[in-house]
């Protein structure tokens, strides 16, 4: 993980990538010298910022066509074209890499039932379509959440025009008393802030069906009305 070797970095920890499979020492992490860049599997892989059309329009995603072999892009059916059902997706990178993470998936990936298979390789000759469904749900749904925000005084919340989630921070009573009250009374639910390291703000997902969203943001209205009174 990024933040094992941040961490290790920052106060010299020895650090050891092991598997699970045998006993034997692992790789020592350690600085990077000349004789490194000449294998292919050693240092850590950064993949662009490319899986989701949460951060630009989906047209405008371009996938790059060379690049340092340490660069790594990723896209799926799964985030990139909200198709949650089909858990599909796929990797550029260069072809000695890429095929060394194929051999690591026989290993520890999962078989994929036949029929969510083939209807990954259907979508794939469908993207248009559900890029155009994905960018209408968000439209929308970032309509209804701006109009509620904008009768909110206890949210404090930057606006954007891109993305699939928003993160108001309360000024008014406790998140976690939120929560529970969506939860347990509404059957609704928004994330915690606490998972991100800010625990007076709350995530609001954008994806949901337009009709299911706006029932959603009623109802986070009647629970902060109610944990506010």
């Amino acid at each position: 993980h990024s933040r094992s070797i941040e961490f290790a970095k920052k106060y010299d920890v020895p650090l050891q990538v092991r598997s699970s499979f045998t006993d034997t020492e692992g790789t020592w992490i350690v600085p990077e010298t000349d004789w490194m860049r000449g294998v292919v599997v050693c240092g850590a892989a950064i993949t662009f910022p490319h899986s989701s059309v949460a951060f630009v329009a989906a047209s405008e995603v371009h996938e790059p066509r060379s690049c340092h072999w340490q660069f790594i892009s990723t896209s799926s059916l799964t985030k990139g074209y909200g198709l949650s059902g089909l858990r599909c997706g796929w990797i550029l990178a260069e072809p000695g890499l890429a095929q060394r993470m194929r051999l690591l998936h026989d290993i520890f990936g999962s078989l994929a039932p036949q029929p969510a298979e083939r209807l990954s390789v259907f979508a794939l000759t469908k993207l248009p379509r559900f890029i155009a469904r994905a960018r209408k749900i968000l439209e929308n749904n970032r309509a209804v959440l701006n109009d509620f925000l904008d009768a909110r005084e206890e949210l404090r919340v930057v606006r954007t025009d891109q993305g699939t989630t928003c993160f108001p921070l309360l000024l008014k009573g406790g998140v976690d008393g939120l929560c529970d009250l969506l939860h347990e009374k509404y059957d609704t639910a928004v994330v915690p802030g606490r998972f991100f390291e800010s625990p007076r703000n709350f995530r609001i997902g954008m994806c949901a069906e337009p009709q299911l969203f706006k029932v959603g943001v009623e109802r986070l209205g009647q629970a902060l009305d109610e944990l506010t009174a």
